[in-house]
């Protein structure tokens, strides 16, 4: 998936200039949790299906 990729890059560029990543880290944290569950081909949208509640 890219959009855990993207996010990544984003995730370190804001903490480079020191902005805090609380919400990115918890963004990064479900694209992996997408990854994990077989959906790495997905695109972004599949993120709103991760986190989803049952």
């Amino acid at each position: 998936m890219d959009a855990a990729a993207g996010i990544r890059h984003i995730v370190h560029a804001s903490a480079a200039r020191g902005r805090d990543t609380g919400v990115l880290d918890a963004a990064l944290a479900v694209a992996r949790r997408a990854i994990a569950e077989g959906h790495g081909r997905d695109d972004f949208s599949r993120l709103a299906d991760t986190v989803r509640v049952a």
